[in-house]
């Protein structure tokens, strides 16, 4: 229902100017919309994120009977390895197309460190803390983060998908500090936990608004600074909207 929503808010916001077409609309209710190129990105473009989850959510009992029966360094090893060559073939089945960048191959190993991070967070904490925050995790995430560059500089060709394995983490710690640090300043810490609290909302709802301006106010690249501020502001009151209705929904459900 949730996710149903999502997608009439891109029509009726974000194509409410375009005929989009029944292959659009039925390959995202199916959840199939990564697997064709031309739909990718069609219908509030973010929820090809969402769709990705979904499938590594249909993933989660096979990584945890891996895991179960050969423990966590070799479901984290095997992943990586099924992560990596699939960046390093899905250019021969799609070149350059965005498909490729967004089936979820490309993050089961982000998944399973996810998976390994929230079990460690129910069973040690401090462990978890330990591992995440302070001076040798800031520098193991910068680590990545050079590596992950690095490779996107001496390998082109494949795009942001191979780098990505190495960013993604090493951006996640660095943020995860970042954020930390922010949030011991009273007077920065409501607004760490109010975009905190509002982020996926955000997320989900600015594409379609952005292509609602476009076309009411005729903006091809850069948005004004007249414009900007209203385009947040409606952005956050769209994204408080959506969140309330989705604890609604999640409440009666």
């Amino acid at each position: 229902m949730r996710f149903f929503l999502f997608i009439v808010y891109g029509l009726l916001v974000g194509d409410i100017f375009k005929f989009v077409g029944g292959g659009a609309f039925l390959s995202s209710i199916f959840l199939v919309r990564a697997f064709i190129p031309q739909y990718v990105m069609s219908i509030n473009a973010p929820l090809w994120f969402m769709m990705t989850v979904l499938q590594l959510y249909v993933c989660f009992p096979f990584f945890l009977m891996i895991k179960k029966k050969t423990g966590w360094i070799r479901l984290l090893s095997l992943t990586f390895a099924v992560n990596l060559l699939y960046q390093f073939f899905y250019l021969s089945i799609w070149g350059n197309a965005i498909v490729g960048e967004k089936l979820f191959l490309c993050f089961i190993f982000e998944y399973a460190v996810g998976m390994y991070l929230g079990n460690l967070y129910l069973i040690n904490k401090k462990q978890l803390q330990q591992l995440l925050f302070g001076i040798k995790p800031l520098l193991v995430g910068i680590g990545f983060v050079g590596l992950g560059i690095g490779m996107g500089l001496a390998v082109p060709v494949f795009g942001t998908g191979m780098n990505d394995i190495f960013n993604a983490i090493g951006f996640f710690i660095l943020f995860l500090n970042v954020v930390y640090w922010i949030s011991q300043f009273k007077c920065l810490r409501f607004g760490v936990n109010f975009f905190g609290k509002y982020s996926l909302g955000l997320f989900l709802v600015h594409a379609p608004l952005i292509l609602l301006f476009s076309d009411i106010f005729h903006i091809s690249s850069k948005m004004s600074w007249f414009l900007l501020p209203v385009y947040i502001v409606l952005s956050l009151l769209c994204a408080m909207l959506f969140q309330k209705v989705n604890g609604k929904i999640t409440s009666t459900s």
